[in-house]
């Protein structure tokens, strides 16, 4: 009955370190592009990502960057089942910048994101005008707010 006893013991703790495991393996989100119509005033902050829960998170993070609608859109849709990201790849000094989002995922709580800001290539005619390009999403429902963003500038060329 010991050796029972110690395999059940065995089997459980087996049981419950794979499952623990298991939670902690990324997870590859899947996200839906939202409108992202802004305008910014004079604003030099550096490229950043924020995670957005209510109209009043998103309210603090446009009043952070400056930003403001320019077309007001209903969100409050969108923060029941999940969450909004907002990256946003700072203030530019040409047009022609973008930003692609390639991938979100969730390890051990984390959101990480991997995102290109698409730049013009050299030799580009572009117009001269700040820019400020900024990239909204919809994923799924995370609480934490704790998030890395991977942003590198990829130059593309002219057409």
């Amino acid at each position: 009955m010991s050796r029972s006893i110690k395999f059940l013991t065995a089997a459980l703790f087996l049981t419950a370190l794979l499952a623990s495991c298991a939670s902690k393996k990324p997870q590859l989100l899947t996200f839906e592009y939202l409108p992202a119509d802004f305008q910014s005033m004079y604003n030099e902050q550096a490229a950043n990502i924020y995670v957005i829960n209510s109209e009043k998170e998103m309210q603090e993070v446009l009043k952070g960057l400056k930003m403001q609608q320019i077309n007001e859109v209903d969100y409050s849709y969108f923060y029941e089942n999940n969450s909004l990201v907002l990256v946003y790849g700072g203030m530019q000094r040409t047009t022609g910048y973008k930003i692609n989002l390639e991938s979100a995922t969730l390890t051990k709580g984390r959101l990480e994101v991997l995102a290109e800001l698409q730049t013009p290539g050299e030799g580009c005619s572009m117009g001269d005008m700040i820019t400020y390009p900024v990239q909204l999403i919809a994923i799924q429902k995370i609480e934490g707010k704790e998030v890395s963003l991977d942003m590198p500038r990829i130059a593309k060329p002219c057409k």
